[in-house]
């Protein structure tokens, strides 16, 4: 169950931030955070 809560929370996070990043950060370093 412990294991299930952060294996979701880390996604949840994860998808905000690439949210984030395809928002703000796209134009400027996209390209470094792709790479």
């Amino acid at each position: 169950h412990h294991d299930d809560y952060c294996t979701v929370r880390r996604e949840f996070v994860a998808e905000k931030m690439m949210d984030r990043v395809n928002g703000m950060y796209r134009r400027r370093t996209g390209y470094r955070l792709s790479g």
